[in-house]
């Protein structure tokens, strides 16, 4: 489907199959139609040119490297009944420069926004538990605000997320773990204050960063 570029689906569709428009290199915009609760893993992979998805209000899951490689989405905005982003979701969506993540969100899989080079905020809700293993590694984030309800940063959670120079943990956080070079090669990182409640350091989690000073509980 390489020479497909915009296409209308009719609002009876409820599913779409994985990896349905993968490879569609050609779609410049996609609107879902208001039936569709899952977006399935690979559905619009490599859709290089895909710009702008209109997402139906009743959307609970993003699958999978749904969106993997569309270098050309340039924002996002995600419904509000979302629950789930997964693995590879948006990695590679080298135009997203902000993000938005809806407050009922509860889960954002690995690599879920990884290389995502233009990447500058992102707006992570309470209720999150866990930032998944290289969730925001490669991205272009300056700082970030960890909710108090995450446990545990996974392994290379902000690898080489060069230009992050804050990273602040709300009042209360229930953090315990902060995972495998989790912050490797963040340069403009100068300082960080972990919460109370971190029992767990894992190796070079902050090595090849700038960090000159931590403030352990």
């Amino acid at each position: 489907c390489r020479s497909l570029a915009a296409l209308a689906l009719p609002d009876g569709v409820s599913e779409i199959g994985p990896s349905a428009f993968a490879g569609c290199s050609a779609l410049a915009s996609f609107a879902l139609p208001d039936g569709i609760r899952e977006i399935q893993y690979s559905t619009f992979e490599g859709c290089s040119a895909l710009a702008r998805v209109s997402f139906p209000a009743g959307l609970e899951e993003i699958g999978d490297a749904a969106f993997s490689g569309c270098a050309a989405l340039a924002s996002l905005s995600l419904p509000r009944w979302l629950r789930s982003v997964g693995a590879s979701a948006f990695e590679g969506c080298a135009s997203l420069a902000s993000l938005d993540v809806p407050d009922g969100v509860e889960w954002i899989g690995p690599r879920a926004f990884a290389d995502c080079a233009s990447l500058v905020r992102v707006a992570i809700p309470a209720g999150v538990e866990e930032i998944a293993d290289g969730a925001f590694s490669g991205s272009d984030i300056q700082s970030v605000s960890i909710p108090y309800s995450v446990t545990s940063i996974g392994k290379e959670a902000f690898k080489s997320t060069h230009n992050l120079g804050q990273v602040r943990f709300e009042s209360g956080s229930k953090l315990t773990g902060i995972g495998d070079r989790a912050f490797f090669g963040t340069q403009g990182l100068a300082g960080i204050e972990l919460p109370e409640g971190v029992t767990s350091i894992g190796s070079e989690a902050f090595s090849t960063s700038s960090v000159q000073r931590v403030v352990l509980p």
